[in-house]
């Protein structure tokens, strides 16, 4: 008997990039962001060759994601990611991104959930992963591409801070043991010791060993030790990683900042408690149960 053929959905990238393709093309690509894309590339070249002001680490990383932002209203027109519109939408009514004291939950660390983390279908596809399929169709260059490659596999980290080297941090992350040198741009001065919920973004420059807190460190004050937490929640590496980037939901770390704010200062915002325990978090609220929902 003939086993019956089913038929595999097309992912949301390949779906996009055949429209972007097509012959109208040119009127769903603005041409001022096709010219943003290609000014993006020359400045990244020259930020990396003669840094000035910002780092060349940190600014390289700034100028893709800020071209990432203009890049993604234009992927917002396909209804094949009206899933994600209305997921982003939604977040952005509930968390109002920037800073304390109005809300915890940063600039930085929403748009890099927003671009980056927030996925759907399996392989989970995001905004970035879908720029990154129709890099040649929207005339993305090759070294800026490589630069979104890394934004987009990039994640969240427990890190505890163990000293300072010739101006920046040395932490040891939890979990995987990796000790990475890092730049701090936000400028808060770390004390030894403390743990770190940030997203920390790979060397560019070859022969550089330095890589970049890319969001605003959340400081998580203890207890209770997170140690124990992820001992609960992961069983391998492969678990802690994908609980950094994707969490349980689609919202599990927003709300987890929401829930765990305690206070901030210039360039740092202080949390306390662990996700799947609710007494342990000063906002607790029902309404976010079903993102971020008790385990212990």
């Amino acid at each position: 008997m003939a086993m019956r053929q089913t038929k595999r959905k097309k992912s949301i990238a390949s779906a996009i990039r055949a429209q972007l393709g097509a012959s109208r093309a040119s009127s769903i690509i603005d041409l001022a962001v096709v010219r943003e894309a290609r000014a993006t590339a020359e400045e990244i070249g020259a930020t990396l060759r003669e840094p000035e002001g910002l780092e060349a680490r940190h600014a390289a990383y700034v100028t893709t994601h800020n071209l990432v932002g203009a890049l993604a209203e234009v992927l917002a027109r396909f209804q094949e990611l009206d899933r994600h519109n209305t997921a982003w939408d939604e977040a952005e009514q509930e968390y109002e991104h920037g800073f304390p004291p109005m809300t915890p939950v940063t600039e930085s660390f929403f748009q890099t959930w927003g671009h980056y983390d927030l996925g759907f279908g399996r392989p989970r596809e995001t905004y970035a992963t879908v720029l990154l399929e129709s890099a040649r169709e929207i005339g993305l260059d090759p070294d800026v591409a490589a630069i979104l490659s890394r934004l987009s596999e990039s994640r969240h980290g427990i890190y505890r801070t163990t000293g300072h080297e010739d101006g920046f941090v040395r932490m040891r992350e939890l979990v995987t043991g990796a000790e990475p040198l890092a730049l701090v741009p936000s400028g808060y001065i770390a004390r030894p010791g403390e743990l770190w919920l940030v997203r920390l973004l790979p060397p560019l420059i070859e022969g550089d060993d330095v890589w970049v807190a890319f969001t605003t460190p959340y400081i998580i004050e203890e207890p209770p030790p997170w140690e124990e937490f992820l001992a609960r929640e992961t069983r391998s590496v492969a678990d802690y990683e994908s609980l950094m980037k994707w969490g349980r939901s689609p919202r599990y770390w927003l709300e987890y900042v929401m829930q765990a704010y305690v206070n901030y200062e210039p360039g740092a915002v202080f949390l306390t408690g662990v996700p799947d325990d609710s007494r342990t978090r000063p906002h607790f609220d029902e309404r976010g149960a079903a993102w971020l929902p008790n385990r212990k």
